[in-house]
């Protein structure tokens, strides 16, 4: 069975991006993409195994990276060995400092071009390692 990666994003253009500049790094995983908190909620709380990875966007409709990140951490065990990148279109930094308090590995803006998707891939890279 090939590992998955869990992608929470409701813009299908960021998710397509991001599938694009980490495609060839994480070629071997399974990509899933569920648009909003609460579907992803309810992919984790039904699967038997967490998925390797999982890439957040922290401003989703219906429950936020944030609330998402703080019902996995109450209802799920904590993450469950899955490790957390959070990719973000926000410069917030409170909301990076709760992310990385509830789990998250790694907090990235999401690239505007094609320099920062390429400095996204090696943290990422790097991360894995």
């Amino acid at each position: 069975m090939k590992p998955r990666v869990l992608h929470v994003e409701d813009d299908p253009d960021d998710a397509a991006l991001a599938q694009l500049a980490l495609g060839a790094l994480l070629s071997a995983y399974e990509w899933i993409v569920v648009r909003d908190g609460e579907a992803a909620l309810r992919y984790l709380l039904s699967e038997a195994s967490a998925p390797a990875l999982i890439l957040l966007d922290l401003n989703l409709p219906r429950l936020s990276g944030i609330e998402l990140l703080e019902r996995l951490r109450a209802e799920w065990n904590g993450l469950r060995g899955a490790r957390v990148i959070v990719l973000s279109s926000s410069a917030e930094t409170l909301a990076r400092d709760r992310a990385y308090a509830l789990g998250a590995e790694l907090c990235l803006r999401k690239p505007e071009n094609n320099e920062e998707s390429e400095a996204m891939v090696r943290r990422v890279a790097r991360l894995l390692g």
